[in-house]
């Protein structure tokens, strides 16, 4: 596949894009499993309480 990029005060510029070996090969990449949606759960209950954590300390502290 061919991109081709003018500009309006230069000559078009022809770039190729580069398949890889998987690509030629009909080889599908490795993919990291996704997380199961529990798993996302839980990750995103426990960035809150650690957010709550925070807000917490900073108003048990003094005000002045």
């Amino acid at each position: 596949m061919m991109q081709i990029k003018a500009d309006h005060l230069t000559r078009p510029t022809v770039f190729t894009m580069k398949r890889s070996d998987d690509e030629r090969e009909g080889v599908e990449p490795e993919r990291k499993p996704e997380p199961s949606r529990l798993d996302e759960a839980r990750r995103i209950i426990e960035e809150y309480m650690n957010d709550l954590r925070q807000i917490i300390k900073r108003l048990r502290r003094p005000l002045h």
